[in-house]
């Protein structure tokens, strides 16, 4: 979605092409804004995905510099899909497109939070080795659904869109191998580490609602580029 190019005085000629062109840079924008969120939110999927592996108070200070700058993109965002709505009162495929990023920002908000979350539960777990492979690959691999989902909305691809939405039950499996892995372990281990496992199954739940959450968006931009729901 680029502005046009076209010259100030056939605009000056014809309003309604004047008025259009303002729309298209405003679409822009609010492509990029959302493109621009997304791409903080891989960032700190990525982080993440190292806390996983090792303890850092780098980690916790970059995901809490990414968490506030994000969550106020995302305000700016909402801000530009109302002022549009409201001062272009655009139709069709432009509403959707619209109400679509209106939609993904929300879910945008949604996964920020999962992942602070995610991250401040994480920090009290000392012994990274305790951690399930399976629950440390589920984690690259919503890493990797994410930036599949950036990419189908930045070409516009609702069939890379769709092919992100069908990973999700992928990464189920290795939920529930996850979970079934630490239930295993419940019923084995000693009392002084049954807390510890049960901190990790709120991982695993936790990661689950990530996942929800890149998935949504996914649907979001199938919806926005396919015109229907999946």
């Amino acid at each position: 979605m680029r502005p046009s190019t076209i010259s100030p005085s056939l605009q000056q000629q014809d309003p309604h092409l004047s008025t259009r062109i303002t729309l298209t840079r405003e679409l822009k924008l609010l492509h990029d804004l959302i493109l621009d969120v997304g791409k903080d939110s891989a960032t700190m999927l990525s982080l993440l995905i190292s806390s996983l592996l090792i303890e850092s108070e780098f980690i916790s200070e970059k995901l809490a510099q990414y968490n506030q700058s994000t969550t106020e993109k995302i305000a700016q965002t909402e801000l530009q899909a109302i002022s549009i709505l409201t001062l272009q009162q655009p139709l069709l495929k432009d509403l959707r497109f619209v109400l679509g990023c209106l939609r993904i920002s929300d879910h945008q908000l949604r996964l920020t939070k999962h992942i602070i979350k995610f991250q401040q539960n994480g920090t009290l777990i000392e012994n990274k080795d305790c951690i399930p492979a399976e629950l440390k690959s589920a984690a690259e691999n919503s890493h990797l659904m994410l930036q599949d989902t950036l990419k189908a909305f930045e070409f516009g691809s609702s069939n890379m869109a769709q092919k992100v939405i069908a990973k999700e039950r992928e990464i189920d499996l290795l939920h529930d191998l996850a979970w079934k892995t630490l239930l295993l372990r419940l019923n084995q281990d000693a009392p002084d580490k049954i807390e510890l496992d049960a901190q990790l199954l709120s991982l695993v739940r936790l990661l689950e609602r990530i996942v929800d959450a890149i998935t949504s968006i996914a649907k979001e931009v199938y919806f926005i580029h396919a015109g229907r729901r999946v």
